[in-house]
């Protein structure tokens, strides 16, 4: 399936996001089509909830706060609100796209939900937080979100805290030889 429109119309909302969310998001969108590869999912419901899932930082974090952004803010300050508004706009452009109402749903559900690791028990919620999730360990994702001074920080909350985080085989494979070349690409 063609995800062009969607692309498009999500491009603005997401580059008024955080700093480097609409390329993070190509990267989950890309790690979404590897994961589908190996495990089960419906593309039709996943490939649109990884362009979508990060969409609910549009315009919520003021552009004075957005530089130098520190590991701790992010997950403490803003995680529930951007899942709750993304679940918003994702029904608000799904529908200005004619989405089937079952897949709009699903998709929605997917966006509101990507970021609680600890409440997910179904095998597309892993799929999609396990692309979310992967799309991190890049050296890029890394130099857009977060100040040079909070990298080791960074890079500490992710060797411990990701594995965890991580449910499908093919993420679990895949984490050990991104975060290696996290280390090496980072040079701390």
């Amino acid at each position: 399936m063609d995800y062009s429109e969607l692309r498009e119309r999500v491009k603005p909302y997401l580059e008024e996001c955080r700093n480097g969310d609409y390329e993070h998001t190509l990267r989950v969108v890309s790690l979404m089509k590897l994961l589908l590869k190996t495990e089960k999912g419906n593309s039709e419901i996943l490939m649109p909830a990884a362009y979508l899932h990060e969409i609910g930082y549009y315009k919520l974090i003021p552009k004075s706060e957005r530089d130098n952004l520190k590991i701790k803010e992010m997950t403490k300050k803003y995680k529930e609100e951007h899942m709750l508004r993304g679940a918003k706009l994702a029904e608000q452009i799904l529908t200005e796209l004619n989405y089937p109402e079952i897949q709009k749903n699903q998709i929605v559900h997917l966006v509101s939900i990507h970021d609680k690791w600890d409440s997910i028990t179904e095998h597309d919620e892993f799929m999609i937080a396990d692309a979310d999730n992967l799309s991190k360990l890049d050296v890029n994702h890394i130099k857009e979100k977060y100040s040079r001074d909070d990298w080791h920080n960074v890079l500490d909350v992710f060797k411990n805290k990701l594995p965890k985080r991580l449910r499908t085989k093919t993420a679990k494979k895949l984490f050990k030889d991104k975060l290696l070349k996290l280390e090496r690409d980072l040079i701390l």
